[in-house]
């Protein structure tokens, strides 16, 4: 699941969908793959709460 939810958040034409796949992959248990993805999505996009899901999931890994 986390290959296809990092697909689309990065390359998916509708931004509704890269953060509904954004934050995704927040609730998933810790997984090596997923922070680039959040670094990646801070640093292209330009939707807010697209960015907020991101940094949270950030959080998530900085966290623990």
């Amino acid at each position: 699941m986390v290959p296809l939810l990092i697909d689309r958040a990065e390359h998916d034409p509708f931004a509704r969908v890269r953060k509904m796949a954004i934050a995704m992959l927040a609730t998933l248990p810790r997984d090596p793959r997923i922070p680039p993805a959040f670094e990646r999505a801070l640093a292209r996009e330009a939707d807010r709460r697209l960015r907020l899901h991101a940094a949270l999931g950030l959080e998530k890994y900085a966290a623990t």
